[in-house]
């Protein structure tokens, strides 16, 4: 294979000079420098891939450099000519007009300047090396032609010529000849140019059109270079032509594109400012007519009686030449074009030119004397509404796809007018009854409070049987093992709790009125509690989880331990959530300090999915969520970073996340805590004091069955004797016939007939007996919204405790209010510190029974009495739920539907049939949603599946009772 070669000549006396460019061409072994010796002619090269170009260094005075590359220009005999003049000569100009392929200084960019003249100047040498037949076909590939003037004025056409400009070479006589297939608009351009390259000697560079004998025009680029000796007379001169026709159609597509935009614009702007569609119609038609350059813009209603059947014009534009005439010539006459009616009802367009259409088309066309025309649909609210249409009268259009398209986007923006307009008039409608919407909205306001409530209550309740079961069936006979297992579910279900909450934090979130509660706390042993939980998880994926925590980091801090288990529970969840593989990594570190003041990093790494580049950014924003590697989304609201993000910046810090796809993500953040009131670290085996108080009286007022149940077995456990009511009413009862009195009522917020807030007011005003009202009265509330503690503590209760019940706060709640009263003495109770071991990978076995008897077994150890009893609840509660789920189903009732799956799921949880519950929990959500159809349609196999359960515990049920 030849491999092409350059020899690079340099003329110059400085030898310095001549090594330099020597060594800026060391790296390129296909440059050969040499220097010109005395005044010999430089050698052709003897091969087309050997190709020559000279580099020469004027030593002559800057006004001086013309004569100079003329008089190389001559000695050098067409070789290409490259002129490196000293730094800050400035004569670019005057030696490219003189000669030169090339001009070039001695300045600092000389080595990337250097190469690329040469480049350019050995491929012009190339192609001039070409044989003739080579040299013709290149240029009629690249659409070029080119011609040679001698000093005689006598011209050389090369092939590409004749081939631009579609004549015979007989046709091509004289220059002036060309004049003849000049459009004869430019032919004044063209006269000009001529003046200024032949007879004064300009290199011109300029564009004009030519006629090619078939009529069509077609646009030329020239490049002109003229030769003049010292008298002014021409030398030779060179010229290229090439067809840029295609380039201009582009451009001129561009711009009419462009132009459409601008008047889409504008359609915005109009209907932004105007109020209705008849007001900013006809200047949306004038801009679209003048843009799209056609004779008229139409914009069709459909008939009001038949919405689908194309009725009259509602609004039109005509160009200037045809308004006297506009009754003849504005009309499409749609109701005769059925195939179109087809089309535009289907929201597809129609655009062409009439004589293409079918016979019958062209002839309801032709009658109205159009000759090209664009239609598209304008929709209204999903309906078709009429047509937007451009039409051409005086002579043929071809359309282009961009204007389709942007008159697609008026027609939407003209849809989207109308029904602003429709929506505007139901609006004007509705003034009149102003003052009472302002009621309802008030009103809906407050109801939308209740229901937040009351879900809260509902979400709450369940929560709170899973946490009590649990609890009981702690205090039975365990392994340790066991023991410690039980302890991760409780705790996992009341960080299930904080997650409820979370719902509800985005509106106060929003709404500005986030608060913090802060306090001293130990920063180790909260960590700890808070990433206990997930270790079941990770170790149910076969994931590894480990924190490190620095020995600077203080131990005891002053800040809001509740929302800093918020962040990471938030964090971890999804730690856990996104990583199929490998290990979740806490590690904690001290930040920055400032007087009182110190801030701690934390940080939660995954070797999960990873966060794509272009999600980074918005992840952090409410509702963002990512989608799994097979496209479909994780569960879960997409509130959580969200939520997290405010949560650091209430609490003086920021969040970031740098993450790798594929490899995983690191989610960093920065708190700020205050110094506490006391410096010294808490014993770590310090814990909570339990009660010593026993035998008291109690009264239990509360309507759910299974907390009836967990709170009555622990606290007859306790040792408390424990009087039931299941509602208000029956707890009043209750204090006006006990002979005995009560030295404390629990009392649940939400119950029938008579709720705890309305009892407990009675109660304060003596409505029971006189003599119980200052028994002290503990609220049990699975309520969470705002202003819920002033209405309990309002109503006369002293003290409440939230849903799920933690025993040891009910009780430490209990003996506080009695010793106020009796001042009783209590004693510390040391529970041992938990340490977070490195989980293990364990793999999970799947259960294909409906229910796991096994487990549920296990969980009520050493309790059978209280598991019949669970049991036999379950199954008078199923028939019950089973009713209420068919009526709702009857009667179409979405938010009964809703109730009734909440119920069931809360049951089946119980008893763990955890695909059940996951199953009910889904169709929950679509009720919820009202998306009937869905939730509908997955009944008859949670029915069937539901049924196989309550078998199940009857077959297990009966074999406990033998």
């Amino acid at each position: 294979m030849n491999i092409a070669s350059h020899t690079i000549w340099v003329s110059s006396q400085d030898t310095d000079l001549v090594n330099r460019l020597g060594k800026l061409l060391r790296s390129r072994p296909e440059y050969t420098l040499r220097p010109v010796n005395g005044t010999g002619a430089i050698p052709r090269p003897d091969t087309p891939l050997h190709t020559t170009a000279v580099i020469a260094v004027p030593a002559c005075a800057p006004d001086r450099l013309p004569d100079f590359v003329k008089r190389m220009t001559g000695e050098t005999d067409g070789i290409p000519l490259i002129v490196l003049a000293p730094q800050g000569t400035n004569r670019e100009n005057q030696a490219l007009a003189a000669g030169a392929l090339e001009y070039l200084e001695d300045d600092e960019a000389l080595e990337k300047t250097l190469p690329m003249a040469l480049r350019h100047a050995l491929s012009g040498s190339r192609q001039a090396g070409m044989c003739p037949e080579h040299a013709g076909m290149a240029q009629q590939m690249a659409r070029t032609g080119s011609w040679h003037m001698d000093g005689n004025r006598q011209v050389t056409w090369s092939e590409g010529m004749y081939q631009l400009l579609d004549c015979r070479p007989e046709d091509l006589t004289g220059f002036e000849s060309l004049r003849n297939y000049i459009h004869p608009d430019d032919r004044n351009t063209f006269d000009q140019a001529n003046r200024a390259t032949l007879d004064q000697g300009w290199p011109l560079d300029f564009e004009y059109r030519i006629l090619r004998r078939n009529g069509e025009v077609r646009h030329m680029h020239i490049r002109r270079h003229v030769e003049m000796d010292y008298a002014g007379q021409l030398v030779c001169a060179h010229g290229i032509a090439r067809d840029i026709t295609a380039q201009k159609y582009y451009e001129r597509t561009l711009e009419q594109r462009d132009n459409v935009l601008h008047a889409v614009s504008r359609a915005v702007g109009l209907f932004l400012r105007d109020q209705d569609i008849s007001t900013g119609a006809g200047g949306v038609l004038q801009a679209l007519g003048l843009s799209l350059g056609c004779d008229a813009c139409l914009l069709l209603g459909n008939h009001r009686e038949s919405p689908n059947l194309p009725g009259t014009t509602e609004h039109q534009w005509l160009a200037e030449p045809l308004q006297t005439s506009a009754k003849e010539h504005a009309s499409l006459q749609l109701d005769r074009l059925p195939r179109w009616q087809e089309r535009l009802g289907a929201g597809k367009g129609v655009m062409g030119q009439t004589r293409n259409f079918p016979a019958r088309e062209r002839d309801v066309l032709a009658s109205n004397g159009i000759s090209s025309v664009l239609a598209v649909p304008v929709f209204v609210d999903g309906n078709w509404w009429g047509t937007l249409c451009a039409l051409h009268f005086r002579n043929e259009r071809e359309w282009q796809p961009t204007e389709a398209e942007s008159l697609a986007v008026a027609a939407e923006i003209m849809g989207n007018a109308i029904l602003r307009e429709r929506m505007q008039q139901k609006l004007v409608a509705a003034n009149a009854a102003a003052e009472q919407a302002f009621r309802d909205a008030e009103e809906a306001n407050k109801a939308k409070s209740r229901f937040l409530a009351n879900m809260s209550h509902e979400i709450r309740t369940p929560i709170s049987g899973i946490i009590g079961l649990a609890e009981m069936t702690i205090t039975t006979g365990l392994k340790p093992e066991q023991r410690n297992n039980l302890d991760m579910i409780r705790d996992a279900a009341k960080s299930l709790l904080a997650l409820v909450n979370d719902v509800l934090d985005i509106s106060k979130i929003e709404a500005d009125k986030m608060t913090l509660s802060t306090g001293d706390f130990d920063l180790v042993p909260a960590l700890e509690r808070m990433v206990q939980p997930f270790q079941a998880q990770a170790r149910h994926k076969g994931l590894a989880m480990d924190m490190r925590i620095d020995e600077d980091v203080p131990r005891r801090v002053h800040g809001d331990e509740e929302r800093l288990g918020q962040i990471m529970r938030n964090l971890l969840s999804n730690a856990v959530k996104f990583t199929d593989a490998g290990h979740v990594d806490i590690s904690v570190e001290s930040g920055a300090s400032n007087k009182d003041r110190f801030s701690v990093i934390f940080r939660v790494a995954d070797t999960g999915m990873g966060i794509p580049a272009d999600k980074q950014d918005t992840i952090f924003d409410s509702f963002s969520q990512l989608e799994s590697p097979k496209g479909k989304l994780h569960q879960g609201t997409g509130l959580g970073l969200a939520i997290t993000s405010e949560l650091v910046a209430l609490m003086h810090g920021d969040i970031t996340v740098s993450s790798v796809q594929g490899r995983g993500s690191l989610f960093t953040f920065e708190i700020w805590f205050s110094q506490p009131a006391s410096s010294h670290d808490k014993a770590p085996a310090q814990a909570e004091i339990l009660p010593s108080l026993m035998n008291l009286r109690l009264l239990l007022a509360e309507d759910n069955p299974l907390n009836q149940k967990f709170l009555t077995h622990f606290l007859t456990m306790f040792g408390h004797t424990v009087v039931l009511a299941h509602n208000g009413a029956e707890a009043l009862e209750a204090l006006r016939n006990e002979k005995e009195p009560f030295d404390l009522i629990l009392m649940d917020v939400q119950m029938p007939e008579m709720d705890g807030l309305e009892t407990a007011r009675a109660i304060r005003k003596g409505k029971a007996r006189t003599t119980h009202r200052n028994t002290p009265i503990i609220a049990l509330t699975a309520y969470a919204m705002k202003g819920d503690r002033e209405r309990i503590l309002a109503s006369g209760m002293d003290d409440y405790v939230s849903k799920p019940v933690d025993m040891k706060k009910l009780s430490n709640a209990i003996s506080r209010l009695v010793q106020a009263a009796r001042k009783p003495t209590g004693h510390a109770c040391a529970l041992p510190r938990r340490t977070m071991p490195r989980t293990k990978s364990t793999a999970a076995t799947p259960n294909s029974s409906p229910l796991d008897m096994a487990a549920l077994t296990e969980r009520f150890q050493g309790n059978t009495e209280l598991l019949v009893e669970i049991l036999e609840l379950f199954l008078r509660e199923a028939h019950e739920k089973g009713e209420q789920l068919n009526e709702a189903q009857q009667a179409h009732d979405a938010a009964g539907l809703a109730k009734a799956l909440h119920s069931i799921s809360n049951m089946v949880s119980h008893v763990h049939a955890l695909d059940i519950m996951n199953e009910s929990r889904q169709l929950e959500r679509w009720a919820t949603q009202g998306r009937m159809d869905l939730a509908c349609s997955g009944l008859q196999g949670l029915r069937q599946r539901f049924n196989r359960v309550v078998e199940a515990v009857r077959l297990h049920l009966a074999k406990l009772r033998k």
